[in-house]
């Protein structure tokens, strides 16, 4: 999948989380995220790719781009650093960066290349590139898949809806604030 697509349905899938799942599991105490936390999820979503695209060009020649960015080590590893920034300062940014990584191991489907998901638990080694094909080859057939397209344009539908929600509740929340500061200004004033 490209990055769009990443990013949207991860980004989505988490604002649904937050809205849906979130408000059943603690009902009128529930906060919703900062929008900072969508901006994590997002991040999280590429960070496999940004782990693994650059050890494969640089370090890893013959290696596929799926080595240890997409490994469940790594996602774990990510929970558990959020966990600890979570405990030690009460921010749910960690988490909601390893949720975006594991949003991405699973629209990748992983489940599909197990020596790599579960590495190193089922052998040390990642799967070697057989195919001779360059860079702009491999991004023109990403252009002309139609399942990536599709998931490209969900995905941006996704995250334009997002943005939109997130931008118009803080309007409100702002309209509702200004509001009440006229309303106590006009209170104080004499008459």
């Amino acid at each position: 999948m490209n990055p769009i697509g990443h990013i949207g349905l991860t980004v989505g899938a988490a604002f649904v989380a937050n809205q849906v799942a979130g408000r059943a599991a603690f009902g009128s105490i529930h906060r919703r995220w900062h929008p900072l936390s969508y901006v994590a999820v997002g991040l999280g979503s590429m960070l496999p790719d940004l782990v693994d695209k650059p050890l494969a060009l640089l370090f890893l020649q013959d290696a596929a781009t799926r080595t240890y960015g997409h490994t469940l080590l790594f996602s774990i590893a990510l929970c558990l650093a959020g966990l600890a920034f979570l405990l030690a300062s009460g921010r749910t940014y960690g988490l909601a960066l390893a949720g975006g990584s594991l949003g991405h191991l699973a629209l990748d489907a992983m489940w599909a290349l197990p020596h790599v998901l579960y590495w190193p638990l089922l052998g040390g080694g990642f799967p070697r590139v057989h195919e001779d094909i360059s860079f702009l080859e491999m991004v023109w057939w990403a252009l002309n898949d139609p399942v990536r397209v599709a998931g490209d344009m969900l995905g941006l539908l996704a995250l334009a809806l997002v943005v939109a929600w997130v931008v118009a509740e803080k309007g409100i929340k702002r309209l509702q604030r200004d509001a009440r500061h006229r309303a106590v200004t006009t209170e104080n004033e004499p008459v």
